[in-house]
């Protein structure tokens, strides 16, 4: 399982946490939860 926390945070850039699409397919979202702070947590598993 892989967990991930997105902060809602406007840049004009950034680092991609993947190479391609090809990685982020591999992935199935098991769950989301958004905090009251914005703060997204995602939980994902391998396909």
């Amino acid at each position: 399982m892989s967990r991930l926390t997105v902060h809602p945070v406007i840049m004009g850039v950034g680092i991609s946490l993947f190479d391609s699409n090809k990685q982020m397919s591999n992935l199935k979202l098991q769950s989301s939860k958004t905090m009251g702070s914005g703060v997204v947590a995602l939980h994902y598993t391998n396909r």
